[in-house]
């Protein structure tokens, strides 16, 4: 059921205006994972804004942090004591749900595209940066699983300490990682510039979607199933063996591949032609444009003639 049972009508008009992504107490309804869109919609909104700032003073994109983070905490501080779903109900939500703390991803993000060309990646001598940042990541990951959690807490990242952390140290190690990825020849860059590789990237934010909810759940489901069955012929045979699917470990690895294969699936033959017919449907009246006056002879508008294939 979408939503709370007894605010159905307001919980799905904020999935459908992606606005549930500011309420605490509704962000997983619907598709849980779709709280991220929230962040997207933000950002898309605001990001010519934001350009057009840039392009009259680059010192814009330094303040760009310094202007929303606080923005942030002033909307929790208002609005965090009236109790309305959640509404930037406390600092820990506004910092990991919101634009308002995943701005400074944003923020290495831009800086990256703006001026990766005119980045040094050679201060390292024969270290590739490619590899710093890709062990910087994992310490950070690290260092999560070290946080204590207090009640109700699951993921250290959740935390303050997390998100503090993760701003001071994961996100400019990914950026870090992608510079290297851009500017730097290495293993890595062609393993991840493969076909296949770049296939499961096309496809991931399908991963995303359903590695969440009924999907994932009938595939939980199913492998539960093929264990029963398998031990229910052993029983019939008289055989004594393992089952290939009573290992959680090896489990995990199984249904990590239904999902990656759903998800290309759905790319491939629904999400690709999709985009393909859409991208068809608002460039056919510019491909296939006729002149105004279809009686009028080419020869006669002279330097006018606009020609199109």
């Amino acid at each position: 059921m979408v939503g709370e049972a007894n605010h159905p009508w307001f919980t799905i008009f904020l999935n459908l205006t992606f606005l549930r992504g500011f309420f605490e107490d509704l962000k997983f309804t619907g598709i849980g994972q779709g709280w991220s869109i929230t962040v997207d919609v933000v950002f898309y909104v605001i990001t010519p804004i934001v350009f057009y700032l840039v392009k009259k003073d680059r010192k814009f994109l330094i303040w760009q942090p310094l202007v929303f983070v606080p923005m942030g905490y002033l909307l929790v501080y208002i609005f965090g004591r009236f109790n309305w779903y959640g509404f930037m109900g406390n600092i820990v939500f506004m910092l990991y749900y919101t634009f308002f703390g995943r701005c400074i991803e944003i923020f290495v993000g831009m800086v990256l595209a703006l001026y990766y060309h005119k980045m040094k990646v050679n201060q390292f001598g024969k270290i590739k940066i490619t590899y710093i940042g890709f062990v910087l990541m994992f310490v950070c990951i690290y260092f999560f699983t070290l946080i204590p959690l207090g009640p109700g807490q699951v993921f250290g990242i959740k935390t303050y300490t997390g998100m503090i952390l993760d701003t001071v140290m994961l996100t400019p190690a990914i950026g870090i990682f992608f510079l290297g990825l851009i500017r730097e020849e290495t293993i890595m860059q062609r393993i991840l510039s493969g076909k296949f590789v770049t296939l499961l990237s096309n496809s991931s934010f399908l991963f995303y979607l359903i590695h969440l909810g009924p999907i994932s759940n009938f595939i939980h489901n199913g492998i539960n199933w093929l264990n029963d069955r398998v031990f229910e012929l052993y029983d019939k045979w008289g055989l004594d063996w393992h089952s290939p699917f009573e290992n959680d470990a090896i489990n995990v690895f199984y249904i990590l591949a239904a999902l990656f294969g759903i998800s290309i699936f759905i790319y491939k033959f629904v999400e690709e032609p999709l985009n393909r017919r859409v991208k068809e449907f608002l460039t056919h009246k510019k491909t296939h444009a006729k002149p105004l006056d279809a009686d009028v002879a080419p020869a006669s508008i002279g330097s006018d003639v606009i020609e199109v294939k």
